[in-house]
């Protein structure tokens, strides 16, 4: 008898009995680890459930089932194949340990040193806009260290690093590596620059090498030593390898312009400082492409030469020669005759100098200061200053101790005006000149009052700028340049107290006859504020030109 077909009742009765033959299971086994769990729990021993791994294969044919596991089989049996040279990349040699540490200290150098926003020169970047100073010598001594290898720059760059990782840290054992890691590269320096003054000359790769390696050994003093004389010498041989490397070939190249515009606002401001003139003075590096003979006094945009920092330091730069021609005037009878004929000059460039400091100041407000011009606290005129970012807050700092410094040297040309007898000889001098140059001495004497009153307003501002230059987020470059315009206001609250009390004292001493006026009680409460925010850079092991605050902090 044929076998008959079954039926489909019985189809799904067999497939409800397996479902729930399988849901007792699962129901039991749920039971059984729970029951396991509680119990080791109980013992407070963890928990390890045994679970296996099951694949379903209900869905898949029969065929398929078994061709799936043939293959399996058959990949597991198979040896693996040796793969062909061409088709991986792996490295033969990795990077040593040593290296790797070395690549590390770099990037944290880079990092550190720079502030949180960078600007650097490209492509789309207009030269109006302002840039991050020292950013391009940091950028271009790690792409020198990192991808040429150059073992000079890397020493020095791998010092430093060693040096911001020891102040982090406060590990003396650290700083003392990172000094001798300074003092084994030294050598290969001084060895170029013995080669140099030799009548020796160098590759344009090495001459690039040796004036990185030479900025990061003066920041490395800056930020280990302290010692600010010590840190201009080492300036001063920089600009001495620009003006034997511009000598040797004729002209500076030209993707080293940014350098070298870094490198003039690095030395300014320790001409500034210790008033003493440019190595660059006399060479073609001095030159702008703007003089004091153009009539228009406009900056020229399409001119590759010109930028907002570039024209600013170029302004700064007649200022030390005031200072040195102030300085000899006063020394004796002996310069009296040449004084005299070369202070209507003199007059007319510290004019000069602040009128186009004026300008400066007018463009950059409106155009990238114009949200810190519109900010609270500048038109309040209370607070400390807050800026967007910190290329504005280093252009608006560095203009106020420009400015400041071209005030001291017009205050102090009058100073020797008022207290010499030449009067009516230099007013003779300034009559037979042309009524476009000729000034009379009266109209600057007049101004002394006006020009103090412009100082004093200068100085506020730059003391209520300084804090900004010891935030975390403006990086070591920002926490060094709070020395330059620490000193500035400084040097010119104490000038400005002796002339408010018409008695000599020296620089660093206050003397205590002085009465506390209203003038006098605002120059202290300046010297002050300048003492604290003096703690707070030493507190952040930051280098200063002087220390001597402790006699003005308590004389308000």
């Amino acid at each position: 008898m044929a076998r008959g077909r079954p039926r489909a009742g019985s189809l799904d009765d067999k497939k409800l009995a397996d479902r729930r033959e399988q849901v007792r299971l699962n129901v039991r086994a749920h039971r059984q680890r729970q029951k396991e769990k509680k119990r080791l729990e109980a013992l407070n021993q963890p928990y390890e459930p045994k679970f296996r791994w099951v694949q379903e294969t209900k869905w898949q044919s029969s065929g398929t089932k078994d061709s799936s596991t043939r293959v399996k089989q058959a990949r597991l049996r198979k040896p693996r194949r040796k793969p062909s040279p061409g088709s991986e990349c792996s490295l033969l040699w990795g990077p040593s340990p040593e290296k790797q540490y070395t690549l590390s200290l770099l990037g944290m150098f880079r990092t550190r040193y720079l502030p949180e926003r960078v600007t650097l020169p490209g492509a789309g970047v207009s030269e109006e806009q302002l840039i991050t100073p020292c950013a391009i010598w940091v950028v271009e001594a790690y792409q020198m260290a990192v991808v040429r290898e150059n073992p000079v720059v890397t020493g020095m760059l791998r010092a430093l690093g060693l040096s911001i990782l020891a102040t982090e840290l406060r590990r003396e054992d650290i700083r003392a590596v990172s000094l001798n890691t300074y003092h084994k590269t030294l050598p290969f320096i001084c060895r170029q620059l013995t080669s140099i003054t030799s009548g020796g000359s160098l590759d344009p790769d090495d001459y690039l090498a040796l004036i990185l390696s030479g900025h990061a050994a003066a920041i490395f003093e800056v930020n280990v030593s302290g010692c600010m004389s010590r840190i201009f010498d080492q300036v001063r041989g920089l600009g001495s390898v620009y003006v034997h490397q511009l000598l040797q070939s004729g002209s500076m190249p030209k993707d080293w312009r940014y350098l070298m515009e870094e490198y003039r606002l690095f030395e300014i401001i320790f001409c500034l400082i210790y008033r003493r003139p440019s190595v660059l003075t006399g060479t073609g590096l001095c030159r702008s492409a703007r003089q004091r003979n153009d009539v228009s006094h406009r900056r020229n945009a399409s001119d590759p030469g010109n930028s907002q920092f570039g024209e600013l330091v170029f302004l700064a730069r007649h200022i030390p020669p005031i200072m040195n021609h102030i300085d000899e005037s006063m020394v004796g009878d002996a310069l009296r005759n040449r004084a005299a004929e070369q202070l209507h000059a003199t007059m007319e460039t510290v004019s000069f100098v602040l009128e186009e400091l004026r300008k400066w100041c007018t463009e950059f407000l409106a155009r990238d200061g114009r949200a810190f011009a519109e900010s609270e606290a500048y038109v309040c005129g209370c607070g400390d200053f807050d800026f967007p970012d910190f290329q504005v807050a280093s252009a608006w700092i560095f203009w106020l101790s420009f400015k400041i410094h071209a005030l001291e040297s017009y205050l102090s040309v009058v100073d020797i005006i008022q207290s010499s007898r030449q009067n009516h000889e230099i007013s003779d001098l300034c009559g037979h000149r042309s009524n476009t140059s000729s000034t009379r001495v009266s109209q600057f004497c007049k101004g002394m009052l006006g020009a103090r009153s412009e100082l004093l307003e200068a100085v506020q501002l730059l003391i209520r700028s300084l804090p900004y230059l010891l935030q975390a987020n403006v990086g070591y470059v920002g926490r060094s340049f709070v020395a330059f315009p620490l000193e500035t206001a400084r040097v010119a609250l104490l000038h400005e107290l002796q002339r408010e009390s018409s008695v000599p004292s020296p620089a660093d001493v206050l003397s205590p006859s002085i009465s506390a006026g209203e003038p006098t009680q605002g120059i202290l409460q300046g010297l002050a504020s300048c003492a604290r925010t003096m703690e707070n850079a030493k507190a952040m092991k930051c280098a200063l030109f002087s220390d001597q605050w402790t006699s003005y902090s308590t004389g308000v």
